[in-house]
């Protein structure tokens, strides 16, 4: 018997990625972007090699992402005091200004994917994703 397992966790990753994009998209954001601002926003002076290492994607899609936000004037870079072969992460003002709005739309979010359990049922499944997603090595 195949497990389900991957499918259910596709579908709802799919819907959530969904309702993000629909909903970030009027400020110029996506799924694959908007996530790297509360993190920096969260660790202001992030290394971009920190932030890899966090979100655990491939260093040239965030490279690329990370570019991409600062062209379009959300984050900058500046070279690390204490070691000038790094990166330093900072949100501009426009990030700062869109934080608010990205923080209540990922708890709107949040609260609408699990509409359907009861609060218990909620906090386990973050729990259990949680878990699974720590222990789980690629």
């Amino acid at each position: 018997m195949r497990s389900s397992i991957e499918k259910w966790c596709s579908v709802f990753n799919r819907k959530i990625r969904t309702e993000i994009n629909r909903r970030c998209s009027k400020y110029g954001l996506h799924e694959a972007n908007f996530f790297y601002l509360i993190i920096v926003d969260e660790h202001p002076g992030i290394s971009q090699n920190y932030l890899i290492q966090t979100i655990q994607r491939e260093q040239s899609i965030v490279t690329k992402h990370i570019n991409h936000l600062v062209a379009d004037g959300w984050l900058r870079k500046d070279v690390a005091k204490n070691d000038r072969r790094k990166n330093e992460l900072f949100l501009t003002q426009k990030g700062r200004d869109v934080i608010p709005v990205l923080d209540q739309i990922m708890e709107d979010i949040s609260h609408e994917s699990v509409a359907g359990l009861t609060d218990n049922e909620a906090e386990t499944l973050e729990k259990l994703l949680e878990k699974a997603a720590k222990t789980y090595n690629v």
